[in-house]
Parts: C-alpha cells; sequence; structure tokens
C-alpha cells in the first residue's frame, strides 16, 4: 500500500493536469499488473521480458507474502509426490524461492516507497505549475506587493 502510494504521488507530481494525471496513473498501474505476476505470471513471462518482474513493486509483495504462507510449518506437513504442499503451490505459481527472499522483498519494498518518495519530492521543486496561479489576494494586499 506504501510502495502504490508514493508511486502514485511520484506520478501526480510529474503529471499535474488531470488528463496527464490519469493517462499517467493508468500507465503506471497497468505496467505494475502486468510484470507483477498477475496478468502474466513469472513463469509464463518469455525470457526478454523477466526482467520487468523484477522490477515492479508488486513482484516483491507477492513474494514475500507467497513466502511467508507457503513455507509455514502448516503448508510443509502434508506431502504430495515427495514435495511439500507449500513448495508445490509456490513451484505451480513460478514464485519457488528461497524463504530468504521475504527479506529480500522487505528491503526491496522499502527502496522503491524512499525512490519513489524522492521522486515526488524532485517533482514538486522542479515542476512549475501549469496555468495561473488561483490564489486570491485582496487588492490592499496587491498594492502593497508593487
Amino acid at each position: 500500500h506504501t510502495v502504490t502510494l508514493s508511486m502514485f504521488r511520484c506520478v501526480a507530481s510529474y503529471c499535474q493536469t488531470m488528463v496527464a494525471g490519469s493517462v499517467g496513473g493508468t500507465m503506471a498501474f497497468l505496467a505494475t499488473l502486468l510484470f507483477g505476476g498477475f496478468i502474466i505470471p513469472r513463469s509464463f513471462m518469455p525470457n526478454w521480458l523477466k526482467w520487468g518482474f523484477w522490477l515492479s513493486p508488486l513482484s516483491y509483495g507477492e513474494i514475500g507474502l507467497t513466502g511467508n504462507e507457503f513455507l509455514a510449518q502448516r503448508w510443509l506437513e502434508i506431502k504430495i509426490s515427495g514435495v511439500a504442499l507449500g513448495r508445490r503451490i509456490l513451484m505451480d505459481q513460478g514464485l519457488d524461492f528461497s524463504s530468504y527472499f521475504y527479506w529480500i522483498s522487505i528491503g526491496a519494498l522499502l527502496g522503491f516507497t524512499l525512490l519513489f518518495n524522492v521522486g515526488f519530492a524532485i517533482g514538486l521543486t522542479i515542476k512549475k505549475v501549469p496555468g495561473t496561479s488561483r490564489a486570491i489576494i485582496s487588492r490592499n494586499k496587491l498594492t502593497t506587493f508593487d
């Protein structure tokens, strides 16, 4: 949730109009879903497209959550063809990673959050507001500025 919030804030800081923000947010959302392993699972991605899986914050969330759940003791008690049920589910989904990937996923999600927040701050710093200012200033105050 925090990574997604940071990502959309970063997109909004660069795409400051309603139309550009809608297009930018939709493209960021589509790329996150496409490369995150939900639309195309990692095991079905062509080799030239697998780099996108590792660039998507959603994939790290998925690795962390599924590894934490399916590598728990309750999933390792049941064996199918000599393989634990939890491990078999992860293998079928193409998420058969070691248990330490949970911590790698947490670090990657924190890194994405930091990256998007820095991008958000830079975007607000360097971009100018499109159009004119809509601040309301009284005529008396306006004459003091001249």
